[in-house]
C-alpha cells in the first residue's frame, strides 16, 4: 500500500485529464482510485522503453462487484483491490444497473429483469 493517486476529477463523466488513472472496472477515469492487487500492469504510451503503469479501480466499483474484495487487514487503507481477474467476463456484456451503459464489470439487481 502507499498514497493513492488523486488524478483527474469526476462528476458522473469520463475525466477530461489525459493523465487521469482509468478504472479496470467502468468506463469513468479518474476519481477515488485504489491499486488492484495481481493484475496485468497497463503498458504505458512511452515509446520503446517497455514502461508499464500498474492497473486501479475506483473503490466503489470494487465494492459493488461480488467478485472483488479488500482483504481484513488491507481496511485500514482500504487497497489494494483482490480478486479482479476473477470477475466474470459475463458482467462485461451487460448494460450497467448504475450508470446505464454497457462498457465495463457491469452491476445488475439480483432480481432479474428489475
Amino acid at each position: 500500500g502507499g498514497s493513492t493517486p488523486q488524478k483527474g476529477k469526476v462528476s458522473g463523466k469520463v475525466s477530461q485529464d489525459k493523465n487521469a488513472f482509468q478504472c479496470v472496472l467502468c468506463p469513468v477515469k479518474g476519481g477515488a482510485m485504489k491499486p488492484v492487487a495481481s493484475c496485468p500492469p497497463v503498458p504505458t504510451a512511452a515509446k520503446g522503453n517497455g514502461a508499464t503503469q500498474r492497473s486501479y479501480a475506483h473503490l466503489f466499483c470494487s465494492q459493488w462487484i461480488p467478485e472483488t474484495f479488500i482483504r481484513g487487514e488491507d481496511t485500514g487503507l482500504m487497497e489494494p483491490i483482490q480478486n479482479v481477474g476473477a470477475v466474470s467476463k459475463d458482467r462485461f456484456k451487460l448494460v450497467c444497473s448504475i450508470c446505464k451503459q454497457r462498457h465495463g464489470a457491469c452491476i445488475q439487481c439480483c432480481h432479474g429483469m428489475c
